[in-house]
């Protein structure tokens, strides 16, 4: 592994300080120092004579992006050891996107077992009837625009350096605070491809209820492409408009794309252009979604005062 790893920056190990964990869904990531900055790291293990496809492909596209909005990756090191491989990544200082909206703030409750729920018509309202609790999901409208703005500026970028994703999700985007300006950041590039158009699937990537149905062909013509990523984007911003979409979704193989209908029905009674704009990027047909700069251009129509409300970006 260390011969096909020679042309990227290697740090000693020695010179990394690794800390307390910071991440443990797909990989253990802790937070660290090295060169007197803050660093992540996320930790592979990788046997003697094995080529790590995800490790190399992050490295590989990490190390080449330039924007500020998708995660910079300085380099790599190994502990012969134990034959574990580190890659050392931009540290995103305030977790990420699904965390965020999911923070309790953000939901009021508004009944328990001895109240009702009935006259109330917010279309945001969530109902646990096991344990006779309602929610309505609060991010401010404001807030919102400024989230789904930032979200679409750093797809942009990524497809401007020709990276497709295949995993775009809200626990994929970062959420990075510096100076005063906050915003998001496109971050694990295990599933991405870079410099091409389409590329075919071997395998189904992605995660359920994320990932477009081109990516998940029960026979062998899955694909992956641009418009793929317009399909989990769309997801995404579902997500960010009405809250935890999957909290309540029941069990069974359509269950993610019954949650994401389910939730852009709630949109609807809010704002049925955004709905329309939304539909178009989750349909089935990979061909009637937009790409990124009409749907950039597209919301920001339908929230003129948008780039008024983003100028600073101090809220997301």
């Amino acid at each position: 592994m260390l011969e096909e790893l020679s042309s990227f920056d290697f740090y000693d190990l020695k010179d990394i300080e690794i800390n307390d964990m910071i991440d443990k869904s797909n990989a253990e990531v802790y937070k660290g120092k090295c060169d007197g900055k803050d660093i992540a790291i996320k930790e592979y293990y990788i046997e003697e004579g094995e080529f790590n496809d995800d490790f190399y492909n992050e490295l590989n596209i990490g190390e080449s992006v330039n924007s500020e909005r998708l995660l910079k990756i300085y380099g790599f090191s190994h502990d012969p050891s134990n034959n574990k491989y580190y890659l050392l990544m931009e540290y995103i200082n305030s977790g990420n996107l699904f965390n965020y909206i999911n923070n309790s703030k953000y939901y009021t409750n508004v009944m328990n077992r001895f109240n009702k729920t009935k006259g109330i018509t917010n279309p945001y309202l969530y109902e646990d009837k096991k344990s006779g609790n309602a929610w309505i999901y609060n991010i401010d409208i404001n807030n919102k625009i400024n989230i789904v703005t930032s979200i679409l500026k750093a797809v942009k970028s990524m497809y401007d350096s020709n990276i497709i994703h295949g995993d775009l999700k809200t626990a994929n985007l970062g959420v990075h605070n510096e100076k005063n300006n906050r915003y998001i950041k496109i971050i694990d590039y295990g599933t991405c491809y870079h410099n091409t158009n389409s590329i075919h699937l071997f395998h189904t990537i992605g995660t359920n209820g994320y990932c477009a149905p081109e990516q998940e062909h029960i026979d062998k013509n899955k694909f992956l492409n641009h418009k793929s990523d317009i399909y989990s984007l769309g997801v995404i911003i579902i997500e960010v408009w009405v809250g935890d979409i999957w909290k309540y979704s029941t069990k069974g193989e359509k269950s993610g794309r019954n949650s994401v209908l389910y939730s852009l029905r709630r949109i609807k009674k809010e704002n049925e252009s955004l709905e329309k704009l939304l539909r178009k990027c989750i349909s089935l047909d990979y061909n009637k979604r937009p790409d990124i700069y009409k749907l950039y251009n597209d919301f920001k129509k339908l929230y003129s005062y948008v780039d008024v409300l983003s100028q600073s970006e101090n809220q997301m």
